[in-house]
């Protein structure tokens, strides 16, 4: 397959004349793609806000700590014990106070907790993988549709010049009234539609060169030319002697997004177990540590705050849910309706999966068949345009016959140019649904 491949694209390899430095080639595409797409950028992101939140998680097992304080300003009416008077006074105060608090026993809640959030990490690797295989994938076939076009229009831009010097020569035929001058008028239309036929087919290189320069995130203003050496470093599938049921034991071991759905459904029990462990008591360890002053306080600010009023408290706090209105109840209820989801979405992906590598083996097959039927009717047409010139020339056939076997010939030439790279295509597309696409 390796071989069979190689050897299709070096039937449509062409060197292109173009500047050095802006000429990419396929695997610089790869590596471009994967370094600048966005979509990419942003499954990265992903993965580093998960592993934050992963790693933040095990700080949950550290004490909380907390320093506050208190100072403020009080003025109001007292009364004098001693005198018996109602006076104003203002005064001022002062609270210091260190907090620590650590938690004994939650329903080891936070280890479940790490539990779902490794699991949201290997879930967004497996989304990362997926998201780059994907790109992998439309890079190909761009690349590949930049080289059908580019392989049409020398088919074309050859018909051309073989049609140009037959135009030629029927207008010095004309001239000297060897044929009708209808054959000249027929003749100019068919050069007008290969021309027309090559404008096609660059507009189609241009716009296939500027979808893959988005995709590659480079500046679809700047002038690059794309180049093809050997595709057979990315696509090495030995494929075509397996049957589908082979195959789909292959993709279910490859596939990305099928073996994400084993981490959601991680991520999905560890959310049962959270909830389950809120019904749990919670067992706190506590520690406060104090001081405060009073300007109505006779002491002096040292005085108090180092000596007359330190406190300290050491304790446990323990809470017991009793009746949170049924909250917890229906989270559960809502976990288990997703974990059926989950399972239901899972087995539609495996017969996706399964149907996917199917069809894409028997496209691949089919577009072999096809490259060989298409290989044997232009051999076939060459000769018979080279029976019908000779007739031409000797008198016995005419520009219309003629005219009939060329354009017969040239949509033969180009069927073999899509021919090849629909091989090309279908075993990428093979490829992307087996999962193995590597950079």
């Amino acid at each position: 397959m390796k071989y069979l491949l190689s050897a299709l694209i070096a039937c449509l390899l062409i060197p292109l004349n173009v500047n050095a430095q802006q000429t990419i080639t396929f695997k610089d595409a790869i590596g471009i793609a994967l370094k600048n797409n966005n979509e990419i950028k942003n499954n990265w992101n992903d993965i580093a806000y998960n592993e934050s939140v992963y790693n933040n998680r095990h700080c949950k097992f550290l004490p909380y700590v907390e320093v506050n304080s208190l100072a403020g300003l009080v003025t109001g009416r007292s009364f004098d014990q001693i005198t018996g008077n109602i006076f104003t006074a203002s005064g001022r105060s002062l609270d210091l106070n260190l907090y620590m608090e650590m938690n004994l026993f939650n329903g080891l809640n936070n280890h479940k907790q790490i539990k779902k959030e490794l699991a949201q990490v290997n879930l967004s690797k497996h989304n990362l993988a997926r998201k780059e295989q994907e790109i992998m994938f439309r890079v190909s076939l761009l690349f590949l549709n930049i080289l059908q076009a580019q392989n049409s229009i020398e088919v074309l831009e050859e018909n051309l010049v073989y049609q140009n010097n037959l135009l030629k020569k029927v207008n010095g035929q004309v001239k000297v009234e060897r044929i009708y001058q209808a054959d000249l008028y027929r003749q100019e239309a068919e050069v007008k539609k290969i021309k027309r036929l090559l404008s096609m087919a660059e507009n189609t290189k241009q716009n296939n060169q500027l979808q893959l320069m988005l995709i590659l995130g480079l500046d679809v203003k700047s002038d690059y030319q794309f180049e093809i050496n050997s595709i057979e470093d990315f696509v090495t599938s030995e494929t075509s002697s397996l049957n589908p049921e082979e195959l789909y034991k292959v993709a279910l071991a490859n596939r990305r997004d099928y073996l994400g759905m084993d981490e959601q459904m991680n991520i999905a029990v560890s959310n049962l177990e959270i909830l389950k462990s809120d019904k749990l008591p919670k067992l706190d360890l506590f520690f406060s540590y104090g001081t405060d002053f009073s300007s109505f306080q006779q002491r002096s600010l040292g005085e108090q705050i180092f000596k007359d009023n330190l406190n300290s408290t050491l304790g446990v706090s323990l809470r017991v849910p009793v009746f949170t209105r049924f909250q917890n109840k229906l989270a559960l209820s809502k976990e288990v309706f997703n974990q059926e989801n989950l399972r239901n979405n899972k087995y539609d992906l495996k017969n996706q999966i399964f149907i996917e590598v199917t069809e894409a083996l028997g496209n691949y097959r089919a577009s072999l068949s096809n490259l060989d039927v298409v290989k044997t009717e232009s051999k076939s047409l060459e000769k018979v345009r080279s029976v019908t010139r000779s007739k031409y020339e000797l008198g016995s056939a005419d520009l219309v016959e003629l005219s009939l076997v060329n354009r017969d010939l040239l949509e033969a030439q180009l069927n073999i140019v899509l021919a090849n790279v629909d091989v090309a295509q279908k075993l990428v597309v093979l490829e992307y649904a087996l999962g193995k696409l590597k950079p």
